[in-house]
């Protein structure tokens, strides 16, 4: 069983490096009881509109695979048949991608291998924790805090709010942060965005200063454009 073993993962690592310069191969593995059952891989081309298939495959002994060409990074998603609800991100670019998927929740996939999927994957884990923290302040306040809008109980109004800004005040630099250590991944620019929905008081200057420490290729993707027009 070990020198099996052994034997496909020499295959695979050949698979690997043999990949053409704009070739991308995205492994996956899964537990066997989703055999039989079809993966489609899309691509997101920044709207709904513009989502298109770009393949699909069966699950066979736990394990699938998609491998093509692509001429640029470009973002996408995963989800496997009967679980729709549950699409996992992944950036279709050149390079081994490896992707182990969570059996409960495939939105907890594990994806690794190239700049941008690694960079992605970081990026989830971060950003689903503050999201859950921010639900439980929400929950917790916002009524309270609406009540108090209402009643123009302006003390109350203000201690509820200063509990919101203090949420913000001590998560928004993680999403700076994550961009200072991903420059050249497109993925900041979904941080970037993070940040701008947390950061209460944003001037130009900041705004301005964070995204000039973006990689070029970044800046001159569509949504990297899109940014330096706002």
């Amino acid at each position: 069983m070990k020198k099996l073993l052994l034997i496909g993962a020499a295959i695979l690592a050949v698979s690997c490096n043999n990949l053409k310069e704009n070739e991308f191969l995205i492994t996956g593995t899964v537990d066997p009881a989703f055999n039989g059952r079809h993966v489609i891989l899309k691509e997101n081309n920044g709207s709904i509109l513009a989502i298109k298939t770009v393949d699909s495959t069966v699950i066979e002994n736990g394990k699938f695979s998609f491998r093509g060409t692509t001429d640029s990074i470009k973002s996408g998603f995963f989800y496997i048949q009967g679980k729709e609800e549950e699409p996992m991100a992944v950036y279709i670019e050149k390079g081994a991608i490896d992707i182990k998927v969570d059996k409960d929740t495939v939105s907890n996939s594990v994806i690794s291998g190239t700049l941008n999927n690694d960079a992605i994957y970081e990026y989830l884990q971060l950003d689903k924790k503050i999201t859950s923290q921010y639900s439980k302040i929400y929950n917790t306040y916002n009524d309270d805090y609406m009540k108090a809008v209402k009643e123009k109980d302006t003390a109350n109004e203000k201690r509820l709010k200063n509990i919101f800004d203090d949420f913000y005040n001590k998560n928004y630099s993680k999403y700076s942060d994550f961009m200072k250590e991903h420059p050249d991944s497109e993925v900041s620019l979904l941080a970037f965005s993070s940040y701008c929905r947390y950061k209460t008081d944003k001037d130009f200057d900041t705004l301005n200063n964070l995204y000039q420490m973006l990689g070029k290729e970044v800046k001159e993707t569509k949504r990297g454009k899109k940014w330096a027009k706002k």
